[in-house]
């Protein structure tokens, strides 16, 4: 999901017209704290990613939750 919208960011700045090479940096705010968890191995993918690819693709395998879990998740209420 993270990955996602920043895809859906990047991709609305180049059809835009944005030029890159201005950009400095990018900031992003929510209103929870999430939690990105990555797989062993994730830094191969992470060293060979493509730049006409989207990265949410590219790195569908690399995290080891699929939904990352936020500040107030309830999943080991059990334990």
């Amino acid at each position: 999901m993270w990955i996602k919208a920043l895809d859906l960011v990047l991709e609305r700045l180049k059809i835009d017209g944005i030029d890159y090479s201005t950009v400095v940096s990018i900031s992003g705010s929510g209103q929870q704290h999430g939690s990105v968890y990555w797989k062993r191995g994730a830094i191969h993918t992470l060293k060979s990613l493509n730049a006409n690819n989207f990265l949410h693709n590219q790195l569908s395998q690399c995290f080891s939750c699929r939904d990352s879990p936020v500040w107030m998740d309830s999943s080991t209420t059990q334990q």
